[in-house]
């Protein structure tokens, strides 16, 4: 799907070039979500096998005891988060891009864009700091979290 999604990127940009000659505010969220999507693509083939076999373990699938994780696999599992929400945030911010000149028409829309705007930004900065307090403080997140299989 990244693969698809890159396509469609490029292809958004290529039309937009040809028909207006300029990029706008949501070609450029929607660029930044392209990017942080590919991020999040490349980073996840470095932590998501080990993450599937510990799921199978638990489940009872297999057998053998995956190893278990440590200080690295950690921060590539908080890559992995911040990644993905940044992704999906940028996808709100290029659909609110969007509606914005579509919402001049009447001064009621651009009030409700406002607040869902501001609500959308509130909600993002609280998501990212919640990937850092979901077990208290984030002074040792990093010794929060360690999955150890062997005892």
């Amino acid at each position: 799907m990244t693969v698809i999604s890159l396509f469609f990127t490029l292809g958004r940009f290529y039309i937009r070039w040809k028909t207006r000659r300029r990029f706008y505010w949501d070609d450029l969220f929607h660029g930044f979500a392209m990017v942080f999507l590919i991020a999040f693509a490349s980073s996840w083939q470095v932590f998501g096998p080990k993450e599937y076999l510990y799921h199978l373990y638990r489940l009872n699938i297999i057998k053998v005891v995956p190893p278990a994780w440590n200080v690295t696999d950690q921060r590539w599992n908080i890559t992995n988060i911040l990644l993905f929400w940044c992704v999906v945030y940028m996808v709100k911010a290029s659909f609110l891009a969007l509606y914005w000149p579509i919402f001049e028409l009447s001064a009621k829309f651009r009030i409700a864009w406002r607040i869902a705007t501001a609500y959308t930004a509130v909600s993002f900065g609280i998501t990212l700091l919640w990937v850092f307090w979901t077990c208290g403080s984030p002074v040792n997140y990093l010794d929060r979290g360690m999955i150890h299989l062997h005892g």
